[in-house]
């Protein structure tokens, strides 16, 4: 039995794999809980509904994950929330029949990037049919309500939507608030992360020797965690010797 595999069972991780021996977690539990965490933060705030630019708060909200780390530098996909209403997930690279479909998710429309980097001199004329189509659903779905919540947006953007007559105000509260409790199946989640890690960890001390350089060794935590479902490596950072005093080297 391997250190992962010890790690594993002294936990009791559930398992991520079809079986029917052990428990599984049940995800469509999970995003409906999340969906509704943020719904009641939407209300709580008077807020008609949010649109999300962050990929954490769209796989937050959605339970979708597509492109998550270009979308960090390249905001061509967003989440149309309201606190009450359809769910509409803008996409840049749009399909009918998306490889991360989710329930919690009631409509797919083509993206509108209004960013520089993709729109070029032409990014107000994109913010004005994006902000366009958001203010037809928040006046759809708002009951009134001309109160949006925003996590990131650029300035062309935040200036066509207010042209729309929509009062814009910071989704973060609401976000973080809404993540602040945790249901059991989220916590099944950080159980299964938590393992991943460890294996990675597990599989750099067996393979750790004298000569190796950190990146290498740091390459068996990459490896191991992505085989074992991760998404990406947020930080790379490793050290040893001297190096580890002071931290951040």
């Amino acid at each position: 039995m391997t250190q992962a595999d010890r790690h594993h069972r002294s936990r009791k991780t559930p398992n991520t794999s079809v079986t029917d021996y052990e428990r599984l977690i049940d995800m469509p539990a999970l995003r409906r809980y999340r969906l509704d965490r943020v719904r009641a933060q939407l209300a709580a705030r008077d807020y008609a509904a949010c649109l999300l630019y962050s990929p954490l708060n769209i796989r937050y909200a959605t339970g979708t994950r597509n492109m998550q780390v270009y979308s960090l530098h390249a905001a061509e996909r967003y989440a149309f929330v309201p606190a009450a209403g359809p769910v509409v997930l803008f996409d840049s690279y749009y399909s009918a029949n998306p490889v991360d479909a989710s329930e919690t998710v009631d409509e797919r429309r083509p993206a509108i990037s209004c960013y520089f980097e993709t729109k070029g001199d032409r990014t107000e004329e994109a913010a004005g049919r994006m902000a366009a189509e958001i203010a037809d659903l928040v006046r759809s779905h708002g009951g009134g309500n001309m109160r949006l919540a925003i996590d990131r947006l650029g300035l062309p953007g935040i200036r066509a939507l207010e042209r729309e007559g929509l009062d814009l105000v910071d989704a973060d509260p609401a976000m973080e608030t809404a993540r602040a409790v945790k249901s059991p199946e989220e916590i099944d989640c950080m159980l299964v992360a938590i393992a991943a890690c460890e294996a990675g960890m597990a599989r750099m001390h067996e393979a750790l020797k004298p000569g190796m350089t950190e990146i290498e060794l740091w390459s068996l935590l990459v490896h191991g965690a992505h085989a074992l479902g991760a998404e990406w490596m947020e930080t790379r950072l490793l050290a040893s010797g001297g190096r580890t005093n002071p931290w951040y080297q």
